[in-house]
Protein backbone atom coordinates (compact mmCIF):
# COMPACT_ATOMS: atom_id res chain seq x y z
CA UNK A 1 0.00 0.00 0.00
CA UNK A 2 1.19 3.30 -0.92
CA UNK A 3 1.67 6.02 1.58
CA UNK A 4 -0.86 8.16 0.39
CA UNK A 5 -3.65 5.01 0.16
CA UNK A 6 -2.53 4.08 4.04
CA UNK A 7 -3.59 7.92 4.72
CA UNK A 8 -6.67 7.66 3.45
CA UNK A 9 -7.62 4.52 4.69
CA UNK A 10 -6.68 5.89 8.29
CA UNK A 11 -8.60 9.23 7.53
CA UNK A 12 -11.99 7.03 6.28
CA UNK A 13 -11.33 4.90 9.29
CA UNK A 14 -10.87 7.50 11.90
CA UNK A 15 -14.10 9.99 9.73
CA UNK A 16 -16.24 6.41 10.11
CA UNK A 17 -15.35 5.81 14.05
CA UNK A 18 -16.10 9.60 14.98
CA UNK A 19 -19.41 9.71 13.24
CA UNK A 20 -20.54 6.45 14.90
CA UNK A 21 -19.39 8.07 18.05
CA UNK A 22 -21.23 11.33 17.51
CA UNK A 23 -24.21 9.59 16.67
CA UNK A 24 -24.22 7.66 19.97
CA UNK A 25 -23.45 11.15 21.66
CA UNK A 26 -26.64 12.39 20.57
CA UNK A 27 -28.74 9.16 21.19
CA UNK A 28 -31.50 7.67 19.10
CA UNK A 29 -34.12 9.53 21.26
CA UNK A 30 -33.57 12.81 19.49
CA UNK A 31 -35.30 13.56 16.21
CA UNK A 32 -33.75 16.27 13.76
CA UNK A 33 -36.49 18.65 15.44
CA UNK A 34 -35.66 18.20 18.88
CA UNK A 35 -38.75 16.90 19.37
CA UNK A 36 -38.83 13.24 22.07
CA UNK A 37 -38.77 10.49 20.29
CA UNK A 38 -40.20 6.77 21.92
CA UNK A 39 -40.63 8.51 24.90
CA UNK A 40 -43.89 8.43 27.47
CA UNK A 41 -45.20 11.92 28.61
CA UNK A 42 -45.55 11.93 32.39
CA UNK A 43 -48.02 14.70 31.97
CA UNK A 44 -50.11 16.86 29.34
CA UNK A 45 -52.66 19.65 29.95
CA UNK A 46 -55.14 20.50 26.97
CA UNK A 47 -56.56 23.97 26.02
CA UNK A 48 -53.60 25.28 28.59
CA UNK A 49 -52.62 29.02 29.21
CA UNK A 50 -49.38 29.67 31.05
CA UNK A 51 -48.84 33.17 32.61
CA UNK A 52 -45.38 34.30 33.50
CA UNK A 53 -45.53 37.73 35.76
CA UNK A 54 -41.68 39.68 36.40
CA UNK A 55 -40.76 40.86 39.86
CA UNK A 56 -43.52 44.10 39.79
CA UNK A 57 -46.51 42.13 39.03
CA UNK A 58 -46.53 43.04 35.41
CA UNK A 59 -47.29 40.02 32.88
CA UNK A 60 -43.78 39.04 30.62
CA UNK A 61 -45.64 36.75 28.16
CA UNK A 62 -48.36 34.22 27.79
CA UNK A 63 -48.35 30.96 26.36
CA UNK A 64 -51.30 29.43 25.10
CA UNK A 65 -52.11 25.84 23.24
CA UNK A 66 -54.14 23.01 22.47
CA UNK A 67 -52.01 20.70 24.15
CA UNK A 68 -48.81 20.64 26.03
CA UNK A 69 -46.90 17.32 27.18
CA UNK A 70 -44.05 16.61 29.24
CA UNK A 71 -41.46 14.56 28.98
CA UNK A 72 -39.38 13.47 32.38
CA UNK A 73 -36.19 11.48 30.50
CA UNK A 74 -34.90 15.03 29.08
CA UNK A 75 -37.18 17.46 30.73
CA UNK A 76 -38.64 19.06 27.41
CA UNK A 77 -42.35 19.74 26.47
CA UNK A 78 -44.14 19.58 23.07
CA UNK A 79 -46.67 21.94 22.50
CA UNK A 80 -49.34 21.71 19.85
CA UNK A 81 -50.47 24.97 18.44
CA UNK A 82 -48.65 27.16 20.46
CA UNK A 83 -49.91 31.05 20.42
CA UNK A 84 -47.82 33.52 22.93
CA UNK A 85 -48.54 36.99 23.76
CA UNK A 86 -45.09 38.81 23.97
CA UNK A 87 -45.22 42.05 26.03
CA UNK A 88 -42.92 44.73 24.85
CA UNK A 89 -41.56 47.34 27.24
CA UNK A 90 -43.76 50.26 26.65
CA UNK A 91 -46.96 47.72 26.57
CA UNK A 92 -46.95 47.17 23.03
CA UNK A 93 -47.71 43.13 22.36
CA UNK A 94 -46.33 40.50 19.83
CA UNK A 95 -48.65 37.87 18.79
CA UNK A 96 -47.01 34.85 17.94
CA UNK A 97 -48.45 31.48 16.52
CA UNK A 98 -46.80 28.04 15.28
CA UNK A 99 -47.91 24.84 14.42
CA UNK A 100 -45.63 23.17 17.36
CA UNK A 101 -43.25 23.98 19.68
CA UNK A 102 -40.50 22.29 22.03
CA UNK A 103 -39.72 23.74 25.28
CA UNK A 104 -36.36 23.03 26.92
CA UNK A 105 -37.65 22.45 30.21
CA UNK A 106 -41.08 22.66 32.18
CA UNK A 107 -40.17 26.36 32.96
CA UNK A 108 -40.22 27.10 29.26
CA UNK A 109 -37.08 29.63 29.47
CA UNK A 110 -36.08 28.59 25.52
CA UNK A 111 -39.15 27.85 23.28
CA UNK A 112 -38.73 26.35 19.58
CA UNK A 113 -41.47 27.62 17.14
CA UNK A 114 -41.43 25.12 14.33
CA UNK A 115 -43.90 24.86 11.05
CA UNK A 116 -45.68 28.03 9.83
CA UNK A 117 -44.21 30.49 12.18
CA UNK A 118 -45.95 33.69 12.46
CA UNK A 119 -45.64 36.81 13.85
CA UNK A 120 -48.07 39.64 14.60
CA UNK A 121 -47.39 43.70 15.75
CA UNK A 122 -51.08 44.95 15.58
CA UNK A 123 -50.99 48.60 14.54
CA UNK A 124 -50.43 50.65 17.94
CA UNK A 125 -51.93 53.75 16.77
CA UNK A 126 -53.65 55.54 13.97
CA UNK A 127 -49.49 56.77 12.72
CA UNK A 128 -48.05 52.98 12.76
CA UNK A 129 -48.41 50.25 10.63
CA UNK A 130 -49.25 45.91 11.68
CA UNK A 131 -46.12 44.22 11.11
CA UNK A 132 -45.93 40.89 9.83
CA UNK A 133 -43.36 38.42 10.43
CA UNK A 134 -43.47 34.40 8.51
CA UNK A 135 -41.08 31.79 8.79
CA UNK A 136 -40.85 27.98 9.08
CA UNK A 137 -39.04 28.13 12.80
CA UNK A 138 -38.22 30.77 15.35
CA UNK A 139 -36.24 30.21 18.81
CA UNK A 140 -37.42 32.36 21.36
CA UNK A 141 -36.14 33.44 25.12
CA UNK A 142 -39.25 34.57 26.51
CA UNK A 143 -37.84 36.20 29.68
CA UNK A 144 -35.69 38.49 27.34
CA UNK A 145 -37.85 38.66 24.27
CA UNK A 146 -35.37 37.99 21.83
CA UNK A 147 -36.07 35.34 19.36
CA UNK A 148 -33.76 34.50 16.21
CA UNK A 149 -34.12 32.05 13.28
CA UNK A 150 -31.59 30.93 10.28
CA UNK A 151 -34.54 30.24 8.34
CA UNK A 152 -35.93 32.73 5.51
CA UNK A 153 -38.33 35.27 7.12
CA UNK A 154 -40.39 37.54 5.04
CA UNK A 155 -41.64 40.89 7.00
CA UNK A 156 -45.08 42.40 5.74
CA UNK A 157 -46.08 46.07 6.79
CA UNK A 158 -48.96 48.07 4.85
CA UNK A 159 -47.03 49.39 2.02
CA UNK A 160 -43.75 47.03 2.30
CA UNK A 161 -42.11 43.82 1.81
CA UNK A 162 -38.87 42.46 3.06
CA UNK A 163 -37.23 38.88 2.77
CA UNK A 164 -34.08 38.22 4.78
CA UNK A 165 -32.13 34.56 4.92
CA UNK A 166 -31.57 34.88 8.99
CA UNK A 167 -33.51 37.24 12.01
CA UNK A 168 -32.50 38.00 15.38
CA UNK A 169 -35.54 40.06 17.28
CA UNK A 170 -35.21 42.18 20.37
CA UNK A 171 -38.81 43.01 21.05
CA UNK A 172 -38.22 44.92 23.79
CA UNK A 173 -36.20 47.30 21.79
CA UNK A 174 -38.20 46.85 18.26
CA UNK A 175 -35.09 46.16 16.48
CA UNK A 176 -34.41 43.05 14.15
CA UNK A 177 -31.24 42.02 12.55
CA UNK A 178 -31.31 40.37 9.19
CA UNK A 179 -29.18 39.01 6.66
CA UNK A 180 -29.10 39.24 3.19
CA UNK A 181 -32.08 41.48 2.52
CA UNK A 182 -34.39 41.78 -0.15
CA UNK A 183 -37.55 44.51 -0.12
CA UNK A 184 -40.01 46.17 -2.01
CA UNK A 185 -41.64 49.58 -1.07
CA UNK A 186 -45.17 50.64 -2.93
CA UNK A 187 -46.02 54.01 -1.86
Amino acid sequence: MTRSGLILTITLITLAVGTTWWRNRIGPDTQASGAPKNQQADFFMEQFRIRQYNEQGLLEYQLEGQKLEHYPNDDSAKITSPYMQLQQTGGTQWLIEADHAFGDSTALEKINLVGNVEIHKPAAGPNTDPIKINTRSLKILPKTNFAETTDTVTITATNSKITAQTLEADFNQGRFTLSDVRGRYEP
